[in-house]
């Protein structure tokens, strides 16, 4: 189960720290307990809230994601469009309801990815201004790979690029988990083979990443992925 809670630290023992937790508004059943103890994950807010950049990448997903379902009124439409991502993405990622004027920074950046992967699903095309915006977020790399994506222009039906060199062998016995890989369309492709990896990843300021096994195999890329793979 996941609450917002409010903690104060009570003491550090030497080996660990004891803490007091303060749920408003829950009475915790007691079958969570044994012996009047719990155990679970404890994840602290670092303090830090949405910031001016995730604010407009957020707004001008909203609007472009308004015009795709042809709401013609810009502000009702965006509202609309923000409070039923807002409500989804709170169910889907099991955490409350929160407002963007103060929500952390982390759960923005996962409410972005969230977005964003829902633009990518169902093919929502994106203005300019919002992809731009989006190439910079922090997992725009896995979010184009995953999606099938290039992620230096966002065209369909991308290509896995290799940026470590696989040369000559074969491709379905290759680790591919553990190699930097990029998804690009055939002309973004081709560029990354003549000018080189290098100045293609300065010139677009993109990145490539390392594909966990598990998103490799629900896009058919085959490989050697053995015990030890990236997972």
């Amino acid at each position: 189960m996941h609450y917002q809670v409010v903690i104060k630290k009570d003491h550090y023992n030497g080996k660990g720290s004891y803490l007091r937790v303060y749920v408003p508004g829950v009475d915790i059943q007691d079958k969570f307990f044994m012996n009047g103890l719990a155990k679970g994950m404890l994840q602290l807010d670092d303090g830090r809230q949405l910031s001016a950049a995730q604010r407009g990448l957020l707004y001008s997903l909203f609007n472009d994601i308004r015009i795709w379902r042809g709401d013609s009124h810009k502000k009702i439409g965006v509202e609309k469009v923000k409070e039923t991502l807002k409500e989804s993405f709170c169910e889907a990622a099991k955490v409350s309801r929160f407002s963007l004027s103060n929500v952390s920074m982390e759960i923005a950046s996962d409410f972005i990815d969230y977005v964003l992967d829902f633009t990518f699903v169902n093919g929502i095309p994106l203005t300019f201004k919002t992809f731009e915006m989006a190439k910079t977020i922090k997992n725009w790399s896995y979010l184009c790979f995953k999606n099938r994506k290039c992620t230096v222009c966002g065209k369909s039906h991308a290509e896995v690029h290799h940026l470590d060199a696989v040369g000559r062998r074969n491709r379905t016995k290759v680790d591919h988990s553990k190699m930097q890989l990029i998804m690009l369309c055939r002309e973004h492709h081709q560029e990354a083979h003549n000018i080189g990896d290098e100045t293609f990843l300065t010139k677009h300021y993109v990145a490539g990443i390392f594909v966990p096994v598990a998103t490799l195999k629900a896009l058919n890329i085959r490989g050697d992925y053995g015990e030890e793979a990236n997972v």
